[in-house]
C-alpha cells in the first residue's frame, strides 16, 4: 500500500476526519488532502511524528519511504 492510502486507512480507522486530523498536528485540512493524496511536498520529519502520532502508529509503519530516504542521506 502507497503512503497516501496508508495514511488515510489509519485516518479512518481512528475515526478522524481531514479537519480533525489537521487540527491535532496543528495544520490545515488542505495540507492533510495533499499528503493523502501524493500531491506536493512530502510531510517533513517533524510533520511526518505528529502525524504519526496522532494517528497512534510509528513513523516508519505510516512513512516507510521518509524513514529509508532518512537513513540513506
Amino acid at each position: 500500500m502507497d503512503t497516501p492510502s496508508r495514511m488515510k486507512v489509519f485516518r479512518v480507522m481512528v475515526g478522524l476526519s481531514q479537519g480533525a486530523l489537521a487540527d491535532r498536528i496543528h495544520s490545515h485540512q488542505i495540507r492533510v488532502s495533499r499528503i493523502e493524496r501524493g500531491v506536493g511536498p512530502p510531510p517533513d520529519p517533524n510533520e511526518a511524528a505528529a502525524i504519526a502520532e496522532a494517528l497512534g502508529v510509528s513513523v516508519s509503519e505510516l512513512f516507510p519511504n521518509l524513514v529509508k530516504s532518512l537513513l540513506y542521506e
